[in-house]
């Protein structure tokens, strides 16, 4: 929306356009990297300040001043671009009244004019701009613009928002603006499920709405290998407190592959904000043999260093080095899916006309941290977050899957009633959005409500 609407008004640096309907004006800022190259290029920066945000920033800085709620909103309305008139139109008051609280609201704060009062609250929010600037924020937000800008930029939107707690998420946005939203909790390689989906949502009319986890498309270093904290969790609160502030109503959720065991304790930690959840190509990350023998000893291996943390991490960072090498890359991918030939088929790019191993190599690199918690959290949580699930839960899986068994789920579909269904997707492999995007969202348009 603030793209199009910057697009559509030919919005330069410091132009505020009001969009009273919804008690919120973009306000367009510009903005310089200095950790570019030189000559640092100089972006314009739109940001969307609604009412509540900028009543709560005009508290802080006047608390003093005793402002009473018509005041605050009088301010709002004045900065954000609208006249007294159109105000008391909006508000259904005289424009006497709406001039009152303006001068009272002057006389307050100790300006002598509606020009001096908008400078000095607009000094109020220039910490707006600063959002996302610190070196560690500016270098998330610059490696996953780039990586969407590269792989995703046909299907997929980048923005970034800052949650209350000062904690800053990055979304990327897939399908339609008026498509129904669901909300994703992605999986290990979440770049190969969203590549070439713009189509099919729009088809489907649904529009997916994905939280890009901590430890993902991030600066790698060993020192955020090893730093303290459990990603899992905290990314669980994060998306709760994003639903809140994005939604009237909470989306429902699908989770994909190790990210469907992490959706399932969102809804076991979260009930009131899951209405619904599918979980695609759930991967349990299974130590029994499954229909790929290779896989199975691949993720026995891992499950039995998951418990020393330490070593589990250091594995993880070696990873990287045979990731880094595409040659390396596809022969490992090839091995581990070497019982589909679906997901054969997209690794080789023959539904996306895409490089997938290359993806998926650049993804990893910068994701060694995110992929290390994902694992130690799947490998640990996986059937009792499945068994208490009390949501409307339908499992999509493909029968020939070679990281999860259909019969794997069997325990906790059992005695489950109409609140766990499973539909299965003929020779489906894990990378069902690719092979078989009309039977996956049609499944997902059928049944959601």
């Amino acid at each position: 929306m603030i793209v199009a609407l910057a697009a559509r008004e030919r919005a330069v640096a410091g132009d505020i356009i009001p969009l009273p309907k919804e008690d919120r004006f973009l306000w367009f800022v510009p903005v310089t990297d200095s950790a570019a190259k030189s000559p640092a290029r100089t972006n314009l920066r739109g940001i969307s300040v609604g009412r509540e945000l900028c009543e709560q920033i005009m508290e802080i800085y006047n608390h003093r001043a005793n402002l009473t709620p018509a005041e605050k909103r009088a301010i709002f309305q004045l900065v954000g671009g609208l006249s007294n008139r159109q105000s008391a139109i909006k508000d259904g008051v005289s424009v006497e009244t709406k001039r009152a609280h303006t001068k009272n609201a002057c006389a307050k704060l100790g300006c002598a004019g509606q020009t001096e009062l908008i400078k000095k609250v607009l000094g109020q929010l220039v910490p707006l701009v600063a959002i996302g600037d610190t070196d560690t924020d500016t270098a998330r937000v610059r490696i996953a613009s780039d990586f969407v800008a590269r792989h995703l930029s046909n299907d997929a939107r980048l923005t970034v928002q800052l949650l209350p707690d000062g904690r800053q998420i990055r979304i990327i946005e897939c399908g339609p603006l008026s498509g129904r939203p669901i909300l994703l909790i992605h999986g290990m390689m979440w770049p190969l499920f969203l590549i070439d989906l713009g189509r099919h949502l729009e088809a489907a009319g649904l529009r997916i709405i994905m939280p890009i986890r901590r430890g993902h498309l991030e600066p790698a270093s060993v020192p955020s290998l090893y730093s303290q904290g459990d990603f899992a969790v905290d990314f669980l609160d994060s998306i709760a407190t994003f639903i809140r502030q994005n939604f009237n109503e909470p989306p429902p959720v699908i989770g994909n592959s190790l990210g469907a065991v992490l959706a399932a304790s969102f809804a076991n930690r979260h009930p009131d904000l899951v209405p619904q959840l599918f979980l695609v190509a759930t991967n349990l990350t299974q130590t029994k043999e499954s229909s790929s023998p290779r896989a199975s000893r691949f993720y026995g291996a891992m499950n039995r260093i998951s418990q020393r943390r330490q070593l589990f991490q250091q594995v993880t960072w070696e990873y990287r080095d045979y990731y880094r090498n595409h040659k390396t890359c596809r022969d490992i991918l090839r091995k581990l899916f070497e019982e589909s030939s679906g997901d054969l088929s997209t690794l080789e790019g023959r539904y996306s006309g895409r490089n997938m191993y290359e993806i998926f190599s650049e993804s990893y690199q910068s994701s060694i941290a995110g992929i290390a918690e994902d694992f130690s959290f799947v490998m640990q949580s996986w059937r009792s977050e499945l068994e208490r699930l009390n949501c409307p839960v339908t499992f999509i899986q493909g029968t020939h899957d070679p990281l999860t068994r259909v019969s794997d789920f069997e325990s906790v579909l059992s005695g489950s009633g109409r609140r766990k269904t499973i539909e299965l997707i003929k020779n489906g492999g894990h990378f069902l959005s690719n092979s078989h995007p009309e039977e996956l969202w049609g499944i997902i348009r059928r049944q959601i409500r």
